[in-house]
């Protein structure tokens, strides 16, 4: 009985060694569902050479070939996230789980307490964000900045321990507002507004497992935005009623992003979240001016197009220039843009009634995303 308990433990185990083989060669259960990237092809081995072979990259890279396409390694890897996250609390690659459930972008958490700060940058980049206010002004272009909040300083209080002790005196927050307002640039301070109404808010403006606003708190932003348009080039704004909601617990992109990017099986339930149908009201009697908007934005400004609102208050030409690489158009946001590289930025300019750029704190620096540096390179500036 024992010699063949000892030869059912060793059959086991050599069966264990073998099941990742085999369902690399067979796959028994389809893998793809279970990856956050893509799996390389586990039947195309790295091509070897002769000086990779003398270099040892080529063993090197084999290694890895065989490492990343192990049978059931992504569902390992998921089950491993789902049990660290579920039992310990702890988050993979860029998620920082915080207190109460909340989760964190740890990019977004430096920038926070200024392990990423530069001010020499943020000063010089503060500078082109001038230089461009008087480039447009000269063409009768208003330009508006927007300072809008980011997860981490939003919710702030529930940052683990070991971050809140590390917030420096001085951010980019701070010091941007001050030259903002000493160059006497238009500008909209969403960080401090949201503040305030944080806690008499109807529906949550942060979701719990997500880095960007709620579509509620996208809504509010841009029926800020939109108010501050309308008295910059004066004429009169629609009334934008946001009461009428849907009510939902289940998570829904982008609201959950954050948990996604986790590659975990199930996260822990989250807040009840409200998507607004939003209703534009004309309180005046005469007509209705819908201005065409360039909006130059991070990814916080692609969650407006989630909220219906802008092709409802803004001229249909309207565009999102992502990060300055592709033009969106709000009435498909989640359609792929055009590259802003084959587009003649100074013509472009000329077709809008006014210039938005928005940065959450995480982005302060990077000013105006490139644009001035751009119609210099494109001779648009002489």
């Amino acid at each position: 009985m024992g010699t063949k308990y000892k030869y059912f433990l060793v059959g086991l185990f050599v069966l264990l060694l073998l099941v990742p083989a085999l369902q690399r060669r067979f796959q028994f259960i389809s893998e793809a569902s279970f990856a956050l990237v893509k799996v390389p092809d586990a039947s195309a081995l790295p091509e070897p050479t002769f000086k990779a072979f003398l270099e040892s990259s080529y063993q090197d890279s084999v290694v890895s070939w065989f490492n990343a396409t192990a049978g059931f390694r992504p569902l390992l890897v998921r089950l491993r996230n789902q049990i660290d996250y579920s039992c310990f609390h702890l988050a993979h690659g860029t998620t920082v789980y915080g207190k109460g459930g909340y989760l964190f972008l740890d990019e977004s958490m430096k920038s926070f307490i200024g392990q990423t700060f530069d001010s020499a940058l943020l000063c010089r980049r503060t500078d082109t964000i001038v230089m461009l206010q008087k480039y447009l002004a000269a063409r009768n272009i208003p330009l508006l900045y927007v300072m809008a909040p980011g997860k981490t300083s939003f919710d702030q209080v529930y940052l683990p321990y070991e971050y809140k002790a590390l917030k420096r005196s001085i951010t980019g927050y701070e010091l941007l507002g001050n030259r903002l307002e000493a160059h006497q640039v238009d500008y909209i301070n969403l960080s401090t507004y949201f503040d305030k109404i944080a806690t008499t808010s109807s529906y949550p403006l942060f979701p719990k497992q997500g880095l960007h606003w709620t579509t509620y708190g996208a809504a509010v932003a841009l029926d800020t935005i939109y108010k501050k348009v309308a008295s910059i080039l004066q004429f009169a704004p629609l009334k934008i009623d946001l009461s009428h909601v849907t009510i939902s617990s289940e998570p829904k992109y982008p609201d959950d992003d954050l948990a996604v990017a986790m590659n975990i099986f199930r996260i822990r339930p989250m807040d009840t979240l409200a998507t607004p149908a939003p209703v534009c009201i004309n309180a005046n009697s005469g007509d209705i001016r819908k201005p065409k908007i360039l909006f130059i934005g991070d990814s916080y400004t692609f969650v407006f197009g989630f909220t219906k609102l802008p092709i409802q208050i803004f001229d249909s030409a309207s565009r999102y220039w992502f990060y300055m690489r592709s033009a969106k158009d709000f009435s498909d946001i989640m359609k792929e843009g055009n590259d802003l590289a084959t587009i003649d930025l100074k013509s472009a300019l000329g077709q809008f009634d006014l210039v938005i750029i928005l940065s959450t704190d995480a982005r302060y620096d990077y000013g105006d995303y490139g644009l001035y540096t751009r119609l210099i390179n494109d001779k648009a500036i002489q």
